[in-house]
């Protein structure tokens, strides 16, 4: 028994002292499995942006709204298998990088602005699982304690999950006025990125799955950098 405790304290120790090289370690493992993974599955690939870009085209004039229709879907109804980034890019295909970043940030700021109030009138115990989640958790209490600066924060570096984010607001004591100022403001980031890459895919030929790689990657870093910022301010 005095063995296997002096072997847990050696390991925590072990942990607290190398968790940089650790975290660093991990990401290059998730990395390469991720391409492993992308590239024989071909997930994320021409294929499936060009049938989503048919789908969204087969509504003419109303693809721009299609857009926004499948942006907000996917905002409240996280499970969907339509991330919003891939709507986001498919909006550059389509449209090019100004007119697509316009369509991007409108549908970002209703869905936002929707999930906020839906938030605000469905109450704690509609949201319950996710404020049982740790994580989660403190992020309200960051959005809580920091206010439109937290939002701006979250959404500029993508931090955490874009919906979870305005789910959090309306949960705290945060006026509509802030969270739509901040969210103004910190969505541009996101927007102008995937119109971009969206608008890049009319001549390049980089494979798409890299392209959500890179985003997962980015997320994650984020989401970590602002776990980190969290922790030093307890």
């Amino acid at each position: 028994m005095g063995k296997f405790n002096c072997y847990n304290q050696f390991m925590l120790q072990f942990l607290q002292k190398h968790k940089k090289a650790i975290i660093i370690v991990a990401i290059l493992i998730f990395t390469t499995i991720s391409i492993w993974y992308l590239n024989r599955h071909h997930v994320f690939n021409r294929r499936e942006l060009r049938e989503l870009q048919n789908n969204i085209k087969s509504y003419g004039s109303f693809s721009a709204v299609a857009i926004i229709v499948l942006v907000l879907i996917s905002t409240l109804v996280p499970p969907l298998p339509i991330p919003v980034p891939l709507v986001e890019i498919v909006c550059g295909l389509i449209f090019g990088f100004i007119p697509g970043m316009i369509i991007n940030y409108l549908a970002q700021i209703i869905s936002s602005s929707i999930a906020f109030y839906l938030a605000r009138i469905l109450g704690r115990k509609f949201f319950r699982k996710i404020l049982d989640n740790k994580i989660f958790t403190s992020y309200k209490k960051y959005i809580n304690k920091n206010g439109s600066v937290a939002v701006l924060t979250l959404r500029a570096t993508i931090g955490a999950p874009f919906n979870m984010v305005s789910f959090l607001a309306g949960l705290t004591e945060m006026n509509f006025k802030s969270f739509l100022i901040a969210t103004l403001l910190g969505c541009i980031p996101e927007v102008i990125l995937f119109t971009f890459i969206g608008n890049a895919l009319q001549t390049s030929r980089f494979r798409i799955s890299y392209v959500f790689l890179f985003v997962i990657l980015l997320g994650g870093v984020g989401m970590l950098t602002t776990l980190w910022v969290l922790r030093r301010k307890k």
